[in-house]
């Protein structure tokens, strides 16, 4: 049982080092990019953090399995090099103690990440769409500056503002360039202000007290019309709002269209969700073979080896994903063949030995 504790203790010391060296590398990069989106009016600055937590949380179907695997190998490593590994057999705990206990503490971390990847995933995913939409409807008051220009409709329509106050959403001295159709709109107006449709989420521009004036260029067909109010939608673009990934859906959903309509996509979508639960067993158990095989290779060789087998591995259930979801391979095997070379290079690790100590013993 003390062994059992130091084991675990190492282990988990890497683990949450690795993890947090991670964690902070993806929330620098995540705001940064988000950070160049609130520049270009693209996202407002009060959802960044939220979207930063829900990426985070998404993240941790790579980033928890990787820490796991590589703290494992750390541990294992410095065991090996400082020939604790020797001492613990001479006690008489040898392959048994170091599986039952390891893959005990996977089986843990796979739990943690079935429901994870099983119900909370889903949510960050679907609540992330949400943002998203909302970041969309927003741009256009984000790009809004006094006295700039801001394009609307890929160009079609160009909005220029002196004054603009963000907490009322008013607008003074506004004017508008509209191309629509081959001709050229042009809208001056005192003041303006914007709504939105609380139903459908569409926003319009209000224009009060101003001139409008449409025509074709280099013609004489100018027509001048005054209004008091006049009325014109913004066209938001960058983000279909229609478009639902499966990857959103809650597993009780996938579990249904599965039995009652047997949707291959929904079978896809559940085998990617139980991938990482699995993977992680699978990983465990190689760390163990791996660092006992090897006894005279070096640390960092053997580190790199190990991230190597990781992303080879996480590439391979990466491709089969795609294969399937685009309808070139079935839904079975489908993302099961990765596990099953894992599986067999493992046993390989297992017998490999063997095969090594009766080949010499030929030889002799």
């Amino acid at each position: 049982m003390i062994l059992k504790r130091y084991l675990y203790k190492e282990i988990l010391q890497n683990f949450f080092a690795i993890f947090l060296v991670l964690i902070l590398i993806v929330i620098s990069l995540r705001f940064v990019r988000y950070m160049g989106y609130v520049a270009a009016g693209k996202m407002t600055a009060e959802i960044i953090y939220q979207m930063l937590t829900l990426r985070l949380i998404t993240s941790l179907s790579l980033i928890v399995p990787l820490c796991l695997y590589l703290s494992m190998f750390m541990a294992l490593g410095r065991f090996q090099r400082d020939n604790e590994l020797v001492s613990i057999a001479t006690a008489g705990l040898g392959n048994r103690f170091y599986f039952s206990s390891i893959l005990q503490l996977a089986s843990l971390f796979s739990i943690l990440l079935f429901f994870l990847t099983m119900y909370i995933f889903p949510w960050a995913e679907k609540n992330i769409d949400l943002l998203q939409q909302k970041a969309n409807r927003e741009s256009d008051i984000t790009g809004i500056k006094a006295g700039s220009f801001k394009e609307f409709n890929r160009g079609n329509r160009v909005l220029y503002v002196e004054k603009f106050n963000r907490k009322t959403k008013t607008m003074e001295n506004v004017f508008l360039q509209v191309n629509e159709q081959g001709k050229t709109g042009v809208l001056t107006s005192d003041s303006a202000t914007i709504k939105t449709n609380e139903k459908t989420g569409e926003r319009f521009v209000i224009f009060l007290d101003g001139k409008r004036y449409v025509g074709t260029p280099n013609q004489l067909d100018y027509s001048i019309t005054e209004f008091h109010r006049y009325s014109l939608k913004l066209e938001q673009q960058g983000y279909d709002t229609t478009f639902h990934p499966i990857s959103r859906a809650p597993s009780k959903a996938l579990l249904y269209n599965w039995r009652e309509n047997n949707d291959p996509t929904s079978v896809t979508e559940l085998q990617w969700r139980l991938s990482t639960p699995v993977s992680i067993l699978l990983l465990s158990a190689f760390a163990i073979l791996a660092v006992r095989l090897q006894k005279d290779t070096k640390g960092s060789l053997l580190f790199i080896s190990a991230i190597l087998v990781f992303f080879i591995y996480n590439n391979l259930l990466n491709i089969s994903h795609d294969f399937v979801n685009r309808g070139k391979a079935p839904a079975f095997p489908g993302l099961w063949w990765p596990h099953l070379l894992m599986m067999l290079s493992n046993l390989s690790l297992v017998f490999l030995p063997k095969i090594k100590q009766q080949i010499s013993i030929t030889k002799k």
